[in-house]
């Protein structure tokens, strides 16, 4: 029998699957409703796998495939990479106040000097 309580909406692939808290009863559904599925549908789970989006296990009828990402993959890897320009960013401009800074010192310092020595003081 198949648990009806378990339908969650993933939004990982934009529809509603079943949700397991653990990979165990994933695992346990597979081997138990095998049989009624593949007689029902024509196909049958043959594995389960985390979900991030859904923070829990579903399960598949797919092989697995260690090239495919899920949309929350994607979205989490493009984020990581626009964080990181943006602290290259960051770091850029702290540089070039840095070097502002240094170079305002050293202007006033040569007009300092240069006072110092035009009026011997």
């Amino acid at each position: 029998m198949k648990p009806t309580k378990c339908k969650v909406f993933c939004n990982d692939c934009n529809r509603t699957k079943m949700l397991f808290e653990t990979e165990k009863k994933a695992e346990t559904f597979i081997k138990f409703n095998n049989d009624n599925d593949e007689f029902e549908k024509g196909y049958s789970p043959c594995r389960s796998y985390y979900c991030i989006s859904c923070c829990g296990y579903h399960v598949t009828s797919k092989p697995q495939n260690e090239n495919i990402k899920s949309k929350t993959e994607l979205l989490l890897e493009r984020y990581e990479v626009v964080k990181e320009k943006d602290r290259l960013n960051k770091e850029k401009i702290e540089q070039r106040k840095i070097e502002s800074k240094k170079r305002k010192k050293e202007k006033n310092e040569r007009i300092i000097r240069e006072y110092n020595e035009k009026f011997k003081v």
